[in-house]
Formats: structure tokens, sequence, C-alpha cells
């Protein structure tokens, strides 16, 4: 996000990177401030580097003693998980 919020400060935003609720007040701050057009390129520059989702067991190899991999920035949790319940999964095993 380094790249974004250097061409963004060329444009005249600020954007706090720091953590994800920093960086929707500062796109949220933009939109009072940009016109509807700008505003559309800053959020497709902002969110065009964000990763898919990665799933993995926590117990698994390599992310045993890797808690910091078990991050979800959008989210601003430290410690994510998603598990699916065995009931809605039901469809799938007919």
């Amino acid at each position: 996000l380094d790249g974004f919020r250097e061409l963004a400060a060329k444009k005249g935003f600020k954007m706090d990177t720091s953590s994800s609720g920093s960086l929707h007040k500062s796109l949220l701050q933009a939109k009072m401030e940009a016109d509807e057009h700008i505003y559309y390129v800053l959020i497709k520059m902002a969110t065009k580097p964000m990763q898919n989702a990665l799933y993995f067991c926590t117990g698994g190899s390599g992310y045993e003693d890797s808690p910091e991999k078990w991050r979800h920035y959008a989210l601003a949790f430290d410690n994510y998980t998603h598990f699916t319940s065995p009931i809605r999964r039901y469809p799938d095993i007919l």
C-alpha cells in the first residue's frame, strides 16, 4: 500500500494505511473531498493489491508457530478463523 499512499498524496489525499480502520476513515474523508471519478480510482487502487483469501489449517505445517499469518487485515482481527458448519455443508455431501 506504500505506492497507493504516495500516489494519493501526490493528488492531495492523506491516506493512513496503518490499519484497515484508519484506511477506511481516510477513504471516507476522500469521498467527501474528491469527485466521484477520483474516488473510484482511489478505491480501485486501495483494493487491487489485497490478496485473495488463503485457507489453511492452523495446526498445519508452516502455520502452527506463525500466528501473525492468522490476521485478517480488512476485519482488523489478529486471530481470525472461519469454519463451515457441518449442517451447512450437508447439501455438498449429498
